[in-house]
């Protein structure tokens, strides 16, 4: 016999969701043959999870507006909009990451703190206490822009990818043409946003913009 619902159960009322697919690896005695592999199992199973749980979600009132995340109207995770968006951030405490941007300098640099708490600890107040400092060159930008911006389902406008990156729209959009053309990317106006099939196949999207 099935136990009731508590009433803590029938109040809650989640007001955001983020999904993941499972997919399972075969171990290296099964694992396919490259032409398998070419036919991308791992990736057809993953948009089979996805439509049922997106389903659930959106009758329970979320909208997807991150590929793997959904909230209800007003309730998106607004540190999580800031980092795709690729606004900077500060990283406070052992092993945490930060972007700092300098548009005036044009720079952008990646910090990361010691990630041992008792190194990082014994040089909180000096320069030791990163264990890696990393500056995006302007060949990187247009990828670490697209890795966080493509994300969202809304896009971005193309005035954002200016201001963030320092670079001028006709180096992405160039490069973003191609894929337009097979239904991956599309642009309106002044916004550029990934398609619903683009967002099925993120990874291969974005690897289009590595160098």
């Amino acid at each position: 016999m099935s136990r009731p619902r508590s009433p803590t159960s029938r109040r809650f009322s989640p007001i955001g969701r983020r999904i993941f697919p499972t997919i399972s690896s075969p171990s290296s005695r099964e694992r396919p043959s490259p032409a398998v592999r070419r036919r991308s199992p791992t990736r057809t199973r993953s948009r089979r999870s996805r439509p049922p749980a997106a389903s659930r979600l959106a009758a329970a009132g979320l909208t997807r507006y991150e590929v793997s995340a959904f909230a209800r109207p007003g309730a998106a995770s607004r540190h999580n909009l800031n980092y795709w968006r690729f606004g900077d951030y500060l990283g406070i405490g052992a092993g945490a990451h930060g972007k700092l941007s300098f548009p005036g300098q044009d720079r952008i640099l990646r910090l990361v703190k010691q990630p041992h708490p008792g190194r990082y600890l014994e040089t909180a107040a000096g320069e030791e206490r990163l264990a890696e400092r990393r500056e995006v060159t302007r060949r990187e930008r247009i990828f670490e822009f697209l890795l966080n911006a493509l994300r969202l389902t809304e896009g971005f406008p193309l005035a954002l990818f200016e201001e963030r990156t320092g670079l001028a729209r006709g180096a992405l959009l160039e490069r973003a043409a191609p894929l337009a053309g097979r239904g991956l990317l599309e642009l309106e106006g002044e916004r550029l946003r990934p398609s619903a099939r683009g967002l099925e196949v993120l990874n291969e999207l974005l690897a289009a913009f590595l160098d």
